[in-house]
């Protein structure tokens, strides 16, 4: 799993998509490293719907205005806004009038009218809205090709409060230093814990089956790997590949438990963490190896996607050939 701060973090930034081109049988520079990822919403992210204590008594304007939790706003009175600050900057000027919103819902394009009220005890104008515009966290490198372009994390960034996918507007990946891990226990699943130091490149796409980016340099602790069809994948030992609190890219090893062939998600496969050094070190799966390489038979067959939250010892793996289709 990727794993959060709470921290909103806005990027502008303009470039160029880069042209993925791996496919089975293909060799890549494997991953492991751990990266940060600070990402920009496209739109403005409505994450709860509140009341304002106005004059009039406590009164929600989003309620009124037919808004709701996972809604986008992407503009207000026809001027568009990218982050929480340029809705604040409107509602300053806005002096109570009733102002046209613009919104995506389900993937369509919607419009309401919502009225600001003045809150008696901040004695400003506000919309009833918890709004957010990005997200930062921690996550694994899956897979590197000699331009630059890698994959990583194995699931999509997906909104705390709604659970939805994250629009990419833009984003920037980072070096970071693990400082600390949290082990998994049953319930409770740990943390890799660090800070971001500099940039190092940029998000081109956040999907369901991962994030996709460019860095602007290949890190140099890289070695080669040819990337496995689904078919190659079969029960039986593997190993992860993973970066804790030493920064060292290191080897663990599992074993594929049970495949299942019928699906494109990111669950494809089940693993079990059999190596004894990381179950003493992590209790098994924790957030931030999401994306951490798994090799098969000296092939990149998948990632780590998830964990199971009863059995930390246990997770999913998605098939590389599903991450390679959904760049």
């Amino acid at each position: 799993m990727l794993k959060r701060f709470a921290v909103i973090i806005i990027v502008i930034s303009v470039f160029a998509l880069p042209c993925y081109c791996a496919s089975v049988g293909d060799t890549v520079h494997v991953g492991g490293m751990a990266f940060g990822i600070k990402l920009c919403s496209d739109g403005i992210l409505i994450c709860g719907v509140s009341e304002v204590d106005s004059a009039s008594g406590n009164i929600s304007p989003g309620e009124i205005a037919g808004l709701k939790k996972g809604d986008i706003i992407i503009s207000i009175d026809k001027i568009s806004v990218n982050n929480v600050k340029e809705v604040i900057k409107i509602l300053r000027k806005s002096e109570g009038k009733p102002m046209n919103i613009s919104f995506a819902r389900n993937n369509k394009n919607l419009d309401t009218t919502i009225t600001p009220l003045k809150s008696e005890s901040e004695n400003s104008y506000k919309l009833g809205l918890w709004l957010k515009d990005g997200t930062s966290g921690i996550g694994t490198v899956t897979y590197i090709e000699d331009d630059g372009s890698f994959a990583g994390l194995g699931h999509g960034v997906c909104d705390t409060d709604t659970g939805a996918i994250m629009k990419l507007r833009d984003g920037r990946v980072t070096d970071i230093t693990i400082s600390g891990v949290r082990s998994s226990s049953p319930g409770c699943p740990g943390q890799l814990q660090g800070y971001f130091k500099e940039d190092t490149g940029y998000l081109s796409a956040n999907t369901l089956q991962g994030v996709y980016g460019k860095f602007e340099k290949i890190p140099d602790s890289t070695s080669d790997v040819t990337i496995a069809a689904v078919s190659d994948v079969k029960e039986g030992p593997a190993t992860i590949l993973c970066t804790l609190d030493n920064n060292i890219i290191s080897k663990y090893n599992i074993e594929i438990e049970k495949i299942i062939r019928d699906t494109n998600n990111t669950k494809n496969f089940v693993i079990k963490v059999t190596d004894a050094k990381l179950l003493e070190r992590t209790g098994g799966i924790v957030q931030g190896m999401s994306g951490s390489p798994i090799i098969q038979n000296g092939k990149l067959i998948g990632a780590v996607t998830h964990v199971l939250v009863e059995d930390p010892t246990r997770g999913y793996g998605i098939f590389i050939e599903n991450m390679l289709e959904k760049q």
